[in-house]
Formats: C-alpha cells, sequence, structure tokens
C-alpha cells in the first residue's frame, strides 16, 4: 500500500489540489498531512474544505491529517466530540477528510501507525486568541501519556506528528523558547518508549532525514532505531513523498509541483 506523505499546507488551496494530482499520478491510495493542514474559522475555512473534498470525490482518496500549530481548535474540538469516526478512531470532518486525534494508533496493511499532532506557535503573541491562535495547539501531558498507553504491547511501524524531536539535527531550526521545547520533548517522550520503525512530521519547513539510534542520534550501535523524516513545507522541494508500507520505503518526490493543476 502506498500513502502520498505530505508537509504543510497552512490552507493553501492550490498546493493541496497539486498533492491529491501527485497522488493519483503515482497511485497512492491515501495521502497522510503531517499538520497545518488549514483549519480556518469563517467562509474561507469553509471553501477550502469543500473545494478539497469535492476533488478528493472525484479522484476516489481521501486524506487523513494530524492536527498543525496553526489550526481553529475550536473547531476540532467541536468535531471530536459530534462528529462520526472512522473504525480506524479518525473524525470525519467530510466525507473525504478526517483527523487523527492525538494519541491515535491504528493500522492499515497490517502497519500500525500513531498519530500526535500539535506544536507552539512561536509568534503568538502577535496572533489574535481565538481568531489567529488557539491555545489547544500544544501537546498535553494527558496526551502524550495516551500515546504511550494506545502504543504500550503494540509494535508501531510509523509515528505522524506534526513537531519535531528536541533532538533535531538541525539545531538552528529548533526555537529556544521555553513552550517550543516542552513540546518537543514530549514527542522524544513518546519516541524513547515507543520506538516506531519511522517518524514523519512537518512544522519545521525544512527537509532532511537522520537516524535515532536508541535515542541519541548519529551513532552506530546496533539494536532499534527510528528513522525519521522532516518534510518541506506547501510546494516547495522535499515537502511530499510515497511511503511504500509493502518495503517500508520512503522517498520524495520532485520538487516544485504544479501549483495551478486543478485536475
Amino acid at each position: 500500500m502506498k500513502f502520498l506523505m505530505a508537509g504543510d499546507w497552512h490552507g493553501n488551496t492550490r498546493v493541496a489540489l497539486g498533492v491529491i494530482n501527485q497522488a493519483v499520478e503515482n497511485n497512492c491510495e491515501m495521502i497522510i498531512q503531517l499538520g497545518d493542514f488549514g483549519i480556518w474559522p469563517g467562509y474561507s475555512g469553509v471553501a477550502y474544505l469543500d473545494d478539497l473534498n469535492y476533488m478528493l470525490e472525484r479522484v476516489n482518496r481521501k486524506i487523513v491529517f494530524v492536527g498543525g500549530n496553526h489550526e481553529d481548535y475550536n473547531q476540532i474540538d467541536a468535531w471530536e466530540k459530534v462528529n462520526a469516526r472512522s473504525t480506524n478512531g479518525h473524525v470525519y470532518v467530510r466525507s473525504n477528510i478526517l483527523y487523527v486525534p492525538r494519541g491515535t494508533v491504528w493500522k492499515w496493511n497490517n502497519k500500525r501507525f500513531l498519530g500526535l499532532g500539535g506544536a507552539v506557535s512561536i509568534d503568538k503573541a502577535s496572533r489574535k486568541p481565538n481568531e489567529s491562535w488557539w491555545w489547544q495547539e500544544a501537546i498535553t501531558n494527558d496526551q502524550m501519556l495516551d500515546a504511550v498507553r494506545n502504543a504500550h504491547g503494540k509494535e508501531i511501524d510509523y509515528l505522524i506528528t506534526h513537531d519535531c524531536s528536541d533532538r533535531t539535527i538541525w539545531k538552528d531550526r529548533l526555537k529556544p523558547d521555553e513552550d517550543s521545547r516542552a513540546n518537543r520533548k514530549k514527542i522524544d517522550w513518546v519516541l524513547d518508549r515507543v520506538q516506531p520503525k519511522m517518524h514523519f512530521h512537518g512544522h519545521m519547513h525544512t527537509w532532511y532525514d537522520w537516524r535515532l539510534n536508541h535515542g541519541r542520534p548519529f551513532t552506530d550501535e546496533d539494536g532499534p532505531y527510528t528513522q525519521v523524516y522532516g518534510l518541506n513545507m506547501e510546494g516547495d522541494r522535499n515537502a511530499t513523498g510515497i511511503l511504500d508500507t509493502d518495503t517500508d520505503e520512503f522517498k520524495t518526490l520532485p520538487w516544485k509541483m504544479p501549483r495551478n493543476n486543478y485536475l
């Protein structure tokens, strides 16, 4: 089974439609989006979801996404309370768009996934609460604990998050503020206990891949390790890639995909 993995979209309809087109061209059955999907209040937010869902229905594809830091979590919280859920525990936002609640574990093609969205907005002081910033953006201690509890006794193949590890190799990209560091350390806490085969995230707007061996990067020790992939944003280079769960291979797609391709 092949999945199209995608970094931050920030509600960019043209980019999202381009990714849907990539999924069709590369025979990917599903799109997994790594947060900052683009859940916004008002008419523009509704139109964005409707446009994407229309195209997804046309090509018989679905998108599942974890929450980022730039999402209207008041809407997401309401959906979690009242909307229908798939058999995997994903919340229906539209018929072909589903949200992954934090800490959800599910199985596709005999592989297990763990979703843990959320991150910190470093510019939140300049944003308006409940209009362009929502306090629910960061991972809570309870959500961190739920992720590990739900994964207990299960082999997790793929961890899907928005934020990155605090041990990420591009140190100059890690914001030093206390809130950001605390959120990253929650992901590290989960990584150390779950030890997934692969970890995919967005948020950093930077592409890189690296290996996390027993929680220590760049060691040559034998034993379990997590292969980490950070994807770029929107239509930039290495913002998307294909995960083949039959072979556990991941390859990024060529950069500068068409931004004006409406299928």
